[in-house]
């Protein structure tokens, strides 16, 4: 029952590419948060990007969904599953939105 619906020869092919997406995912979350952690350019009292905008929500929910879709993703590296394909698609087409508009978000002035 090892990778339902995947020949033998796709299936490293759908694990590198979950694979991608999970790192991808996860490298998106994890420089927003090293982002939003970090000095405000544009203030030279050390005060963070987290301080200075208002963008905590849209924050948070950017860095939870990225770490959302790396978890799903690496779960199905370790049991591909076709069924699951379009909603991890999705999810990662959403998450990439989310960290975009989170990172725009902590840099208006």
């Amino acid at each position: 029952m090892f990778g339902v619906g995947f020949p033998r020869e796709a299936l490293d092919l759908v694990r590198v590419a979950l694979g991608a997406q999970a790192l991808l995912a996860l490298g998106g979350s994890v420089y927003l948060a090293l982002y939003v952690a970090g000095e405000d350019d544009y203030r030279s009292n050390g005060t963070t990007r987290w301080d200075a905008y208002d963008a905590k929500g849209l924050t948070l929910s950017a860095i939870a969904m990225g770490l959302a879709v790396t978890v799903l993703a690496l779960a199905l590296v370790a049991w591909p599953r076709k069924r699951f394909f379009p909603a991890l698609g999705l999810a990662g087409i959403v998450a990439a939105a989310l960290i975009f508009v989170a990172f725009f978000a902590n840099t208006l002035n």
